[in-house]
């Protein structure tokens, strides 16, 4: 009997670690509006301001870097193409926690960010759709200068996620146009980039 209770201990030593770790992990308290105030068109010019600004960087680099071909000018093509879509994701949680929260720091982003629940079959379906246009594009006008799978797949695939995602599953995002316009602006630069040289 000592020894079959030897054996036990290591086991629920581990379900008691596990069992810790997840309790460990809360979300912080925050105290939400019941009535948040509306959209401010303040929002709109912050969210259109980030919009303009990131397409132009977005136009400026890879107008040179889609010519470089070279295994570095890829990484910084997808850099640039990553922090343009996380800068505006982070833009809309700091224009929503302000309004539903009445402040902006670590702790109500990070909130704001849990209650964010995207519809995982919709998601899928409308990024498989997007994927296919962008295939049936490329097929009939092939890319030029740059091989532009990565970015379609991503392109394809975070525009299901945004047009989806439903801040507590109940209210669907704002400000959407910011990745739908710099993203798929993303999908067809290359073309821009070859025929204004």
């Amino acid at each position: 009997m000592s020894n079959r209770n030897k054996k036990k201990r290591p086991v629920q030593g581990g379900n008691a670690s596990k069992r810790r770790s997840q309790e460990s992990f809360q979300l912080p308290k925050v105290s939400e509006r019941k009535n948040p105030d509306p959209i401010s068109s303040r929002d709109y010019v912050i969210t259109v301001i980030e919009l303009v600004l990131f397409c132009a960087i977005w136009l400026i680099a890879v107008r040179q870097l889609f010519l470089m071909k070279t295994v570095l000018a890829t990484f910084l093509i997808g850099v640039l193409y990553f922090a343009g879509a996380f800068s505006m994701y982070i833009v809309r949680a700091a224009l929503e926690t302000r309004r539903r929260y009445g402040k902006t720091d670590r702790k109500t982003m990070l909130y704001y960010n849990q209650m964010i629940k995207g519809d995982q079959k919709w998601s899928l379906y409308i990024g498989m759709s997007f994927f296919a246009v962008f295939l049936v594009m490329r097929w009939l006008i092939p890319s030029p200068n740059f091989n532009m799978v990565g970015i379609d797949i991503a392109t394809a695939f975070y525009l299901g996620y945004i047009w989806t995602a439903k801040y507590k599953g109940e209210e669907s995002l704002p400000f959407e146009y910011m990745e739908t316009i710099f993203l798929l602006l993303t999908v067809v630069s290359n073309y821009i980039v070859y025929f204004l040289g």
